[in-house]
């Protein structure tokens, strides 16, 4: 009888535990990485990666074992499409891109030039997308309060799926148009991810948790450029470690047709964490 409360406080702490791990496995506390984090970054452009990422829901599991260990290792350090990149951020005062960001993601190559900027509107915990640039597009968002919500930090896995009809302005090279689509974000999984080491010499397994946003658009742009549609699906995996944005992966879709010309594509990128400031 004298046992039962030490027996009784053991069971409880167990189970706080266990309560405490799941729920953090299945909650990403905040949409942006590490300012200073290094990525090795690889861009596949007519290019076969095999990333089966079909697995969602609670306990998945993610096995990118079979991705060439040099893809990891040694992305080729140049302006090229492929290098390692640094997230950086910087705070925006007054209106920016005409739609009050507040706050600049810039993804830097060595030569410290900007290869993709992401633009967001922070309102206490509510984190908005208001616009995306890289070297060969401009996505600007009117519609919709000139922004894409992607909810409010904390994150659950058991969070609904957040829908937002978008509008704005696109550049794709040197054309310019209008787009109407849909964007969705949801933290559809997690579980354990397995990738080759940066060293290659053994398999990482990590308990991650993932955020998916998927835009559809449809695009109409003037002159001889054409219109129809664009899909993008961007995955972040979160360490349940340290909350880091460990891995992340892109593909976009596109179809335009005019009467005298037509462009279909797709391009795949892959971005592993290198270092950080949080894990040196």
């Amino acid at each position: 009888m004298k046992k039962t409360p030490f027996i009784t406080n053991t069971r409880i702490l167990f189970l706080t535990l266990i309560v405490s791990y799941t729920s953090y496995s299945q909650t990403i506390n905040s949409y942006y990485g590490t300012a200073g984090a290094v990525y090795n970054d690889n861009r596949f452009e007519n290019r076969s990666i095999m990333l089966d990422e079909s697995a969602t829901g609670a306990n998945a599991v993610w096995d990118f074992s079979n991705i060439n260990p040099k893809l990891i290792q040694y992305p080729r350090a140049h302006d090229g499409p492929q290098g390692q990149i640094t997230d950086t951020y910087a705070r925006l005062s007054g209106a920016a891109m005409g739609n009050a960001t507040t706050r600049l993601i810039s993804q830097k190559n060595y030569s410290g030039n900007s290869m993709m900027k992401t633009y967001t509107r922070d309102v206490g915990a509510s984190v908005y997308f208001t616009a995306r640039s890289g070297k060969k597009f401009e996505i600007y968002f009117t519609g919709d309060d000139g922004a894409v919500y992607l909810g409010d930090f904390p994150l659950s896995f058991d969070d609904d799926e957040i829908t937002t009809k978008v509008s704005g302005k696109i550049r794709a090279l040197r054309f310019k148009g209008t787009f109407k689509g849909t964007t969705r974000v949801k933290v559809d999984a997690w579980g354990t991810l397995t990738y080759p080491s940066l060293s290659g010499v053994k398999i990482v397994d990590e308990p991650v948790t993932r955020l998916t946003i998927k835009t559809d658009i449809y695009a109409r742009f003037g002159g001889l450029a054409g219109k129809g549609p664009a899909t993008q699906i961007i995955r972040h995996y979160y360490s349940n470690k340290t909350g880091e944005l460990l891995f992340r992966t892109g593909y976009l879709t596109y179809n335009l047709r005019s009467w005298i010309i037509k462009s279909k594509g797709e391009e795949k990128s892959m971005q592993v964490l290198f270092s950080s400031p949080v894990n040196k």
